[in-house]
């Protein structure tokens, strides 16, 4: 309690039970932002009784209700990678409706820790697999907007936290959800979010000149870098677009559709690397790229990524996309030498969706998006480790996804 501790104080508790040899100890927990009494409501109400087994069997039931939503036909050894995989897509963000930080019965769902991750894999699988959680967390997303008048990227025990990789996430995640109609939000006042993130949310640069450049200082997090940052605020463009266009916001579908093409300002058509030509990268102040190597740029013009990781993400115009690299013939030779070189590594987010541009009809080449799932990203999951950072999610739900052959 902040009136009696201080905001920001150090808060602990130490227990001593008196006890004879061997005697168990039960203990219940519960944690509420309101009061004394309500946490005392919230333990009664899910956890009621004593019986450990009990908890135990009906946690069990729980999950086996969720996981069963897939059921796959394959050794104990593969089901126990699948099945973990598909757990972790499961556990954040976490509903805590009647338990918000307004004290109010407004739908809250918290422990948003990396939604610049889990939108490219735990949303669209939800989507699928548990849609009012996707409806459940954009009509939070409302709620947050409402009393916070921002909608931060991190949202931890309530507290809008702007510590993202660059653009503005929700955006994607209620564009996506848009799109495949999903149930029980009110779109007007979602897209009254993407409004607001495209109108005060993007850096004076990029709404003047079209891409933010390097070392540009930004609000929103200190970890916008040039090449990022102009990539993912053009794809915001795009998503605040298309629900512009779908609620007859007409004006404000064509505003945004050509600020999406924003990300071809970071194209260095005169960058050459393994005698390919044309990648993105980061500009300066003055217009000028800083002339690096294709194969750098990481945590310098990208957030985690070099040259050649960040030059496929751009989910929102594919065509121009292959078009920029030389065709679809060029295209595929040059994915193919950047994955046959290990450019393209598997160990972070921002090449989750980089195989299935083999799958594009322009390309036409599904037979490589498996050969390089089976050969390159599969392999690296075992039933003891994942090929990097699992970021609530979003690399389990990247396995779930290759191993049911869709995405």
């Amino acid at each position: 309690n902040d009136s009696e501790t201080g905001t920001n104080s150090k808060m602990g508790a130490f227990f001593k039970f008196k006890t004879d040899q061997d005697e168990q100890v039960y203990v219940k927990i519960a944690v509420s932002f309101r009061s004394e009494a309500h946490t005392e409501s919230l333990l009664n109400k899910e956890i009621p009784g004593w019986d450990f087994n009990i908890l135990k069997e009906n946690a069990r039931k729980a999950w086996n209700k969720e996981l069963r939503k897939i059921i796959i036909d394959a050794p104990d050894s593969e089901k126990t990678i699948f099945y973990t995989n598909l757990f972790h897509s499961f556990v954040q963000p976490r509903n805590r409706t009647g338990n918000n930080a307004w004290n109010t019965e407004e739908i809250f769902w918290d422990d948003q820790y990396t939604l610049w991750d889990s939108w490219k894999t735990v949303y669209p699988l939800m989507c699928i697999l548990d849609p009012e959680m996707v409806s459940g967390n954009i009509n939070s997303f409302i709620a947050r907007y409402k009393h916070d008048r921002y909608v931060a990227e991190a949202f931890i025990n309530g507290v809008e936290s702007a510590v993202g990789q660059g653009g503005n996430t929700v955006d994607k995640v209620i564009a996506d959800a848009y799109v495949k109609g999903i149930k029980g939000v009110d779109w007007d006042k979602a897209y009254e979010i993407l409004k607001y993130n495209a109108d005060s949310m993007k850096t004076p640069n990029y709404i003047e000149n079209g891409y933010h450049y390097l070392g540009e200082k930004h609000i929103y997090s200190n970890r916008m870098y040039s090449g990022s940052g102009t990539l993912t605020f053009s794809y915001d463009d795009y998503c605040a677009a298309t629900v512009a266009k779908g609620l007859g916001k007409t004006d404000d579908y064509k505003k945004y559709l050509k600020r999406s093409g924003n990300w071809k300002n970071i194209w260095n058509a005169n960058a050459e690397s393994d005698g390919f030509k044309g990648f993105i990268m980061g500009r300066r102040s003055d217009g000028t790229f800083e002339e690096i190597d294709p194969k750098t740029g990481y945590n310098k013009h990208f957030y985690e990524g070099t040259c050649w990781i960040y030059s496929y993400v751009i989910p929102h115009d594919i065509p121009a996309m292959i078009d920029y690299m030389g065709g679809p013939e060029t295209f595929t030779k040059r994915l193919v030498h950047a994955l046959d070189n290990y450019y393209i590594e598997f160990g972070n987010e921002p090449l989750f969706m980089t195989l299935w541009w083999f799958c594009h009809p322009l390309i036409n080449r599904p037979d490589f998006c498996a050969k390089y799932l089976r050969t390159q990203l599969v392999p690296k999951f075992t039933n003891t480790s994942l090929p990097g950072d699992d970021d609530q999610g979003a690399m389990g739900s990247l396995y779930v996804f290759a191993r049911c052959g869709l995405f």
